[in-house]
């Protein structure tokens, strides 16, 4: 007959913390499936805000070609059929502003405006990939780049004029960043300092 060696199974050890273990154990921390489940907050959360500063990002890169490439036709009614093309009012206070902006825009401006939409997007890319990937420092960063934003969000809605879009981009970047605050919080409770 053959040889057949001894088959055997895989060694499985189940750790089983009584609650008796847990107050007599010289360790306080908790046992370490406790200390895993929950210790990173809601993925998808986190997904959903890394794919709103994504889409900001993008925007923010959108407009900066758009500057640089009207900026440079040679003729200087392109921000006028903007405008017209948006179906906006050029007597309203948004429209006025970006025509009289638009006027005095030059190539050099229109670079530098450029520069800083890509500096922008690059900024945003990197938090909505490290809010992909869950992590901690994407998460700090979210947050102060947030309440950045609530002062300048503030004044402008005290300001007359628009305020729905201000009262919408302000309530999403509240609820952004409490939301930011809560994970970070409960990240630091839930994994021990070592």
């Amino acid at each position: 007959p053959a040889f057949e060696p001894e088959r055997r199974r895989p060694l499985r050890l189940r750790l089983k913390f009584s609650p008796a273990m847990r107050r007599n154990s010289p360790c306080s921390c908790p046992p370490p499936q406790a200390m895993l489940k929950g210790a990173t907050p809601n993925s998808t959360g986190l997904r959903v805000v890394a794919t709103l500063e994504f889409a900001k990002g993008l925007l923010a890169l959108l407009t900066g070609l758009i500057i640089v490439v009207l900026s440079n036709r040679p003729d200087s009614g392109w921000a006028e059929y903007l405008v017209e093309l948006l179906h906006l009012n050029p007597a309203h206070e948004l429209p006025r502003l970006f025509l009289e902006l638009a006027a005095g825009l030059t190539s050099e401006r229109a670079f530098w405006l450029a520069v800083l939409a890509v500096g922008y997007a690059i900024v945003r890319w990197v938090e909505a990939y490290g809010l992909w990937g869950s992590r901690r420092w994407a998460e700090w960063l979210a947050v102060v780049s947030g309440v950045l934003y609530v002062p300048l969000e503030i004044y402008e809605l005290s300001r007359p004029g628009h305020r729905w879009p201000t009262a919408i981009a302000l309530t999403l970047n509240v609820a952004v960043v409490a939301y930011l605050a809560w994970a970070v919080s409960r990240r630091r409770r839930m994994v021990p300092a070592g």
